[in-house]
């Protein structure tokens, strides 16, 4: 979880409103590409 933990760092620098959305959506992508990708 070494991508996870630096998208925290990265959205740190971030106005907090924008964290929640952000981070989800990144962290949503990711997850989908790696099912994807797993899949085959």
């Amino acid at each position: 979880m070494i991508l996870i933990s630096n998208e925290v760092k990265n959205l740190k620098k971030m106005p907090d409103k924008n964290l929640s959305g952000i981070f989800f959506l990144s962290y949503s992508n990711d997850n989908a590409a790696y099912l994807h990708n797993r899949s085959d």
